[in-house]
């Protein structure tokens, strides 16, 4: 992911620890989009768009295969 979408890890690393933390995360993604405003959608199809080509298109692997 982008940093700009990133969140500590441990506020989601078991459901206590979401609990705990659901409040911090939700001000987080509020905070996310209200910064972004129009951009926010842009820079979330851009994370979508690399995730497809790491992760579903396996274009690591790919790219280890052929080198």
């Amino acid at each position: 992911y982008d940093p700009e979408f990133k969140y500590p890890a441990e506020w989601t690393i078991s459901w206590e620890s979401y609990l705990q933390n659901k409040s911090d995360l939700i001000a987080r993604i509020k905070m996310i989009m209200d910064l972004s405003g129009s951009n926010y959608i842009n820079n979330l199809m851009k994370a979508q768009l690399a995730m497809l080509d790491r992760y579903i298109r396996s274009r690591p692997l790919i790219e280890s295969l052929i080198d």
